[in-house]
């Protein structure tokens, strides 16, 4: 990646609320190391909230700065301390573009954007039920969003279709106002691998253990699949609020010695390559989740339920299947299906790789998020 010597590097400021383990921050990370390897460009991140132990694993040659927000917009007090650091950064930076991600970044980076001559880009990385939500509060947050995001300094990106229409027509917007860059990965640290002969298949699924990730169903769904004499195994990675819920419904399903609930996996591709079927059984809230994209480029044979941008990436019976949310059932049948006939496993997990390799690079998204910056800077 070069420049025009004579040109002086772009700063961009990126913001995400934390560095907690998940999707969101994996693909910020990527981004943010990739601009820093591109000379054309300087690049700051914010991370509003405080340091943990994920930063260590970041690789960022400039270290983030953590604001301390305590994420209580309640706080009026904690709120505009925050809002000053961020925009004392901006000016210090001289940013010429603020690239914010999720939602209480876009709200803070918006009032700190405010009068400065710069151009904020808001990532939207999901699809939150208070977009949607009749609630008067919920009115207020539409509101108080639309407001700050209003206006030619900021450009809008999402990461899928599902995702730019559930936000235009929650917020009223025109689908022009947003444009969709589809996640992607390195398909060369996500790659197949030949899975060892074993009496059992191992089922897995990856996310934070929180109810809209939707493990409570993959329990039921493979503890059922079990007691029928299904030879199975599950392995889910992450960690959350939900773990005791999910060990206490997998030893009442007496299904406890046959689930491994893996926290601070530090090496997801061979996680995946050592799986025979990934699920993943999201209720709401995802806007393409990465775990697909990661098993499917591993080439595991894929299970998804049909919400947000997962049908944008799997061709049901194609290169995955998918089912309905909330649905143990649909979810046991699919499980069941694949784990009785491994040519299908093969089949879907070869199609799936040669999906993501096609259509969601993280090349592709570097490429298309930088010609995003030199429009906006263009305008």
């Amino acid at each position: 990646m070069g420049t025009d010597a004579t040109k002086p590097p772009i700063r961009v400021v990126h913001v995400v609320p934390s560095l907690q383990v998940g999707g969101a921050q994996r693909g910020v990370l990527e981004l943010v190391q990739l601009l820093e390897k591109d000379t054309r460009f300087r690049v700051q991140l914010c991370v509003l909230s405080s340091r943990n132990e994920f930063y260590s694993t970041t690789g960022l040659a400039t270290a983030p700065r953590f604001l301390r927000f305590s994420g209580r917009l309640s706080d009026w007090g904690e709120t505009a301390r925050c809002i000053r650091q961020l925009r004392a950064i901006l000016r210090e930076t001289n940013a010429a573009i603020l690239h914010t991600h999720l939602w209480m970044a876009d709200v803070l980076g918006g009032v700190a954007a405010k009068g400065l001559p710069l151009k904020h880009v808001c990532h939207l990385r999901d699809m939150r039920p208070w977009m949607a939500s009749p609630h008067l509060r919920d009115h207020c947050r539409r509101f108080i969003y639309k407001a700050l995001l209003a206006g030619s300094q900021t450009t809008c990106i999402a990461v899928s279709e599902a995702v730019r229409t559930y936000t235009c027509e929650s917020l009223g917007w025109a689908t022009e106002k947003i444009r969709v860059i589809l996640n992607g990965i390195d398909t060369e640290e996500f790659f197949p691998a030949a899975r060892p002969e074993r009496p059992e298949v191992v089922v897995g699924g990856a996310g934070r253990f929180i109810h809209e990730k939707g493990f409570e169903f993959l329990i039921q769904a493979v503890g059922r699949l079990y007691r029928q004499g299904v030879p199975v195994r599950l392995r889910i990675a992450g960690e959350g609020s939900s773990r005791p819920a999910y060990e206490q419904l997998a030893s009442e399903l007496n299904f406890a010695d046959r689930l491994e609930l893996v926290e601070r996996v530090t090496d997801m591709p061979s996680f995946y390559r050592n799986l025979d079927v990934f699920v993943m059984p999201s209720l709401e809230a995802e806007g393409l989740p990465r775990g697909i994209l990661e098993a499917m480029a591993s080439g595991v044979a894929t299970v998804a339920t049909a919400t947000a941008g997962a049908p944008e990436v799997i061709r049901d019976g194609v290169n995955g299947l998918l089912v309905p949310a909330a649905d143990a059932s649909s979810l046991a049948l699919a499980i069941e299906r694949l784990a009785r006939d491994p040519d299908l496993r093969k089949r879907l997990g070869h199609e799936g790789r040669n999906r993501i390799v096609k259509d969601f690079t993280l090349d592709r998204v570097y490429n298309q998020v930088v010609d995003q910056y030199m429009k906006v800077l263009h305008d």
